[in-house]
């Protein structure tokens, strides 16, 4: 199964890395301060350019440059002023990319280059936080508790003096009491909404490492806000901010203030909540009423949006079910927004206000136009000289050919018009399938796939979005069904960063999750054993580009011999086509609600 970069090769490139961060001291008769501070000031400029919005973030090449450059300080200078700045950068580097990839390699290389610091230069201003970083990558992304309290311990008794200790103090105690890890610098993402209303659970069953199922483990025990959203202008805003599962939640107006600068504010706080690692921490909006949104998790078990707006007169915050969500609406003006809440007439000495029960009606902007379903595309996935996977019997450009006539003839019945991007065993290229839903001006589409594990245990049904992968296993799955176009991962990501913006991302949120769980919902009722995986979301080329909502289904892993061998039975795939099909017509219907 193809990846998408060489482990090995960059495994050793980070031990080159470390090595150097270790080991490194030219002989200073050699050493070149000038230009080691200009390489560190150019590597650090970069480094907060990442760290911000750019597009570039969400490459992985960007931050390998980055890591070496920031050992090219070292190599110039290693007595420097710079070097243990830059060494340390070098790991926090390492941490952004990790935040970013989700692989536990990278989590792992981040603490090697952080107790190099420790190790080389223990008496140094950053020694502590380098610790304290060790600390909070152990306990929060490698599942290590005991290596996190070692770390605390140590900053407790070599620094008891220094900076760190108050944090360290403060994550002992969580750790003690089985809580999770409140991080500052973690993380997040910003948007506002007002509601207690829960939000549904997408899985049911049980994940292995990747996140894929394997029935017997624990959900995770805290909700996810898993993306955040927004359209503005000058007079207006939308923000949405999309949730994994149930949580309860409430909200605040505070006005501006002139003395302190502070602009007018929602915050939105969420109940046993944490933002996912793909939200940022916080992001300026420019050209807008709203201005700036960000993340803060007060508490262990809190998570607190922030919004800022320019002027705000009018607000309404909305829980919203299938998929489960916030939107927030503001407005600068009484007509913007005549039914929402006047936000001088707050009052602002009470409490977080409770929001309200959740309502079943999405809020997108296909529902804001009015829009229906009448075309559908379905796309096979693989054909010809690409197979696709092959297992315990399986053949997936068969298989995919199969469900994808069975739920074409379930869907015409219900009078849709329905273009299959293939109707024989055929190689037909990823952005060509694409193209043919654009040129017959399809309302959905869908590309139908088998999935693949190492793992023979991983089993379940998952329904993708377009969007940057949030975990290694959909990344993973992106990889494999992205390996017949011949790009690398580096022309994939700068594809999609050019392209994200304009995708049809809530729309096709809402499409997946319907399809999720009405497929799920059908083999069940008819005593099928189905693992729910949920929705997820890649970087899938066959997405890229299309000009409708559109979702990536993969039916089931091959490599699992006892879902093989449902795969193999009609019975089983003519029910998950039904569920497939209810899934469109429940969307369908949320669609024309609007209209009545």
């Amino acid at each position: 199964m193809p990846r998408l970069f060489c482990l090995s090769s960059f495994r050793f490139f980070v031990s080159a890395i470390f090595l150097c961060a270790v080991f490194s001291g030219s002989d200073p008769a050699f050493a070149d301060t000038a230009k080691a501070l200009q390489i560190y000031n150019e590597a650090n400029a970069t480094l907060k350019e990442l760290q911000g919005n750019s597009p570039r973030a969400a490459q992985r090449e960007p931050w390998e440059k980055l890591i070496t450059r920031f050992e090219e300080v070292v190599k110039e200078d290693p007595n420097g002023s710079r070097a243990v700045p830059a060494r340390f950068r070098m790991a926090v580097a390492m941490q952004e990319l990790a935040r970013r990839s989700f692989r536990r390699t990278d989590h792992e290389n981040a603490v090697r280059l952080y107790e190099a610091v420790v190790q080389r230069h223990p008496k140094h201003v950053l020694a502590d936080d380098a610790l304290l970083a060790v600390a909070r990558i152990k306990a929060e992304r490698l599942n290590d508790p005991k290596g996190a309290r070692e770390a605390c311990n140590r900053i407790l008794a070599e620094y008891p003096t220094g900076d760190m200790v108050g944090e360290a103090r403060a994550m002992l105690q969580a750790l003690d009491s089985g809580g999770s890890i409140a991080s500052t610098g973690s993380s997040a993402g910003a948007a506002g909404g007002s509601s207690s209303g829960r939000a549904s659970s997408g899985g049911t069953a049980s994940r292995d490492a990747s996140g894929s199922a394997v029935p017997s483990r624990p959900p995770p025990p805290l909700s996810q806000i898993h993306q955040i959203a927004w359209v503005a202008d000058n007079d207006t805003a939308t923000i949405t901010i999309s949730l994994s599962r149930s949580t309860s939640w409430r909200y605040q107006y505070v006005p501006a203030d002139a003395g302190s600068g502070r602009p007018p504010r929602l915050y939105v706080e969420f109940d046993d909540a944490r933002p996912d690692e793909a939200v940022r921490p916080g992001a300026a909006v420019t050209g807008a009423m709203f201005t700036h949104v960000r993340v803060e998790q007060p508490t262990t078990s809190k998570c607190r949006v922030v919004l800022d707006f320019t002027a705000l007169r009018r607000y309404r915050i909305t829980a919203v079910e299938k998929p489960n969500r916030i939107v927030v609406e503001a407005s600068r003006t009484d007509s913007g927004l005549p039914k929402g809440l006047l936000a001088e007439a707050a009052d602002i000495a009470e409490p977080l206000r409770e929001g309200a029960a959740p309502t079943s009606l999405p809020v997108n902007l296909a529902e804001q136009l009015g829009l229906t379903i009448k075309t559908i595309t379905i796309d096979a996935g693989h054909g010809g000289r690409d197979p696709g996977t092959q297992h315990n019997g399986i053949v997936e450009r068969s298989l995919t050919l199969k469900v994808a006539n069975l739920v074409a003839e379930r869907l015409r019945k219900q009078s849709f018009t329905v273009n299959l991007t293939r109707t024989r065993d055929e190689f037909i290229t990823l952005d060509r399938r694409t193209q043919f839903a654009n040129e017959k001006k399809a309302d959905l589409f869908l590309s139908i796939h088998v999935n693949a594990n190492r793992d023979t245990r991983v089993c379940g049904f998952e329904s993708y979005y377009l969007d940057y992968a949030r975990t290694e296993s959909a990344s993973s799955v992106a990889s494999r069904e992205n390996a017949a176009s011949g790009k690398s991962l580096n022309e994939i990501q700068s594809i999609l960063a050019d392209l994200i913006g304009r995708s049809k991302t809530q729309e096709s949120l809402a499409l997946a999750t319907l399809i999720q769980e009405n497929t799920v919902g059908s083999l069940r009722r008819k005593s099928f054993t189905a693992y729910d995986n949920g929705v997820r979301s890649a970087l899938f080329l066959v997405l890229i580009g299309a000009q409708m909502p559109s979702v990536l289904l993969e039916l089931g892993y091959c490599t699992n011999p006892a879902e093989a061998k449902r795969l193999n039975s009609d019975a089983y795939l003519a029910t998950m086509a039904d569920g497939i099909v209810q899934g469109i017509l429940a969307y369908r219907d949320e669609l024309n609600r609007l209209k009545r």
